[in-house]
């Protein structure tokens, strides 16, 4: 089933009247363009920014993430996609912090996607070293036993976090 992600980036390639080989040319194989719009690959960072980049999108039309449940209630992970979905982060921050939230989680794969939320507020908001924190807790959250999508979207930000975090951060060298 392909992810929203791949869907929106199909979307605007049609819109464009753009083949997949025109798009992909110099930036990944035409298969891996299909992979991705098909929702059976996720790009990293590097190959999502080249990809919008080619078709003219922002990341913040983009939304990055299916939306991962954090609790068994289903009006907590609904107010969350909203929150996440119209790109509310303060909003989506505070909720995440709530007693009442912080109280459902109750499995490690809903552990991991808190901290992810938390650390895609954190690095939203201009947060990095809270983000990265964030982003470490997602990825030890995570139980190796069931590596969901989650444990490749965190990844995506992380990395994104690092090449922002590398220039905002001079490289000091011995």
């Amino acid at each position: 089933m392909p992810s929203q992600l791949g869907i929106t980036l199909k979307q605007v390639r049609l819109q464009q009247h753009l083949s997949q080989a025109t798009v992909a040319t110099g930036i990944c194989a035409q298969s891996m363009l299909s992979a991705i719009e098909n929702g059976k690959y996720t790009p990293n960072a590097t190959l999502l920014m080249r990809l919008c980049q080619r078709l003219k999108i922002s990341l913040d039309q983009l939304s990055l993430a299916e939306n991962f449940t954090i609790s068994d209630l289903e009006q907590i992970n609904d107010r969350l996609a909203k929150l996440c979905n119209h790109h509310r982060y303060a909003d989506l921050r505070e909720f995440l912090l709530t007693d009442a939230v912080q109280a459902r989680l109750k499995t490690d794969v809903q552990l991991a996607a808190y901290y992810y939320y938390l650390g895609i507020t954190d690095f939203q908001l201009g947060h990095l070293t809270d983000a990265q924190q964030q982003f470490q807790l997602a990825l030890a959250s995570a139980p190796a036993q069931h590596r969901t999508p989650l444990v490749g979207y965190v990844g995506c930000p992380w990395r994104l976090f690092m090449r922002v975090a590398n220039r905002l951060t001079p490289v000091r060298k011995p």
